[in-house]
């Protein structure tokens, strides 16, 4: 029995074919009791596995630094401590994860500063802080925070707007876009026009891993006919082609001057037959 166990232990350990391998920083023991550290950890590992992310130094379920002896992450910055344990352990990802206690009764919370860095590019992906209660984890936080830290190009949410007339066009942030909308995560302005209601306006803030709902009446505003009369664009005053006098008219012009050379010829004949 002892080599079929050890199998599914191995396979329970072993990263998802396609995850990608992340460093992360050992805790601070000193920064939570034993038990707490651990519940930490795990949420950690678990939040990581969620985004396809596998930590390369969990040993027994913990976070475990490669050097022996030492305890602490090196670095004076979190982020110059994310790249040195990405490149000591040869991963493509770091993680650099500082605590802060918060006592809040009988719910213990913790502040995580977190850095990241990727090695391929050579420069850090991203710094967020989050605020996590050990009790009742607030998991789908927890992996945003980490999302954007390490995969900023990922985080992103959903913006779905409900038009109560037919033919209306959405602009995002200047910019004319169709459903289904996914923006970077923040405050964007966002505007519905048609040409026969009033423009809404309004600033809209999209979080991660979520649908944001906007119900946008234009039907509550429509513009009158003077307004849409105002609208329509101006027609351009028609070319008038000036006319010219019948004499200055190249027909005239022309056939005078074959008259004035018939004359002037007729003349030249009759000096020199008379001669």
């Amino acid at each position: 029995m002892r080599p079929t166990s050890l199998l599914l232990v191995t396979l329970a350990m072993a990263p998802r074919v396609g995850a990608e391998m992340v460093a992360v920083t050992p805790l601070d023991r000193q920064a939570l009791p034993t038990q707490r550290l651990a519940t930490l950890e795990k949420l950690l590992v678990g939040a990581l596995a969620r985004l396809d992310l596998h930590v390369v130094n969990v040993r027994g379920g913990r976070i475990v630094t490669p050097r022996s002896g030492e305890t602490a992450p090196w670095g004076s910055t979190a982020a110059d401590r994310a790249r040195t344990i990405a490149d000591d352990l040869h991963a493509p990802m770091g993680l650099a994860i500082d605590l802060a206690s918060l006592d809040a009764g009988s719910e213990e919370q913790v502040v995580l500063y977190l850095a990241g860095y990727r090695a391929q590019a050579a420069s850090t992906t991203g710094n967020t802080t989050l605020s996590l209660t050990l009790n009742h984890p607030d998991e789908t936080a927890l992996v945003g925070a980490l999302v954007r830290t390490l995969l900023p190009e990922r985080y992103r949410g959903r913006l779905e707007l409900h038009v109560d007339v037919v033919g209306a066009e959405t602009w995002i942030d200047g910019v004319v876009v169709h459903p289904p909308i996914e923006l970077p995560c923040g405050t964007h302005a966002l505007r519905v026009t048609h040409p026969h209601y009033r423009d809404f306006l309004k600033f809209v803030s999209v979080d991660y891993g979520t649908n944001t709902a906007i119900h946008v009446d234009l039907g509550r505003y429509p513009i009158d006919e003077g307004e849409l009369k105002a609208r329509e664009p101006i027609a351009p005053p028609p070319v008038v082609v000036p006319t010219l006098p019948w004499y200055r008219r190249g027909w005239v012009i022309g056939g005078a001057s074959l008259v004035l050379l018939g004359t002037a010829a007729g003349i030249t004949a009759a000096v020199v037959h008379s001669r």
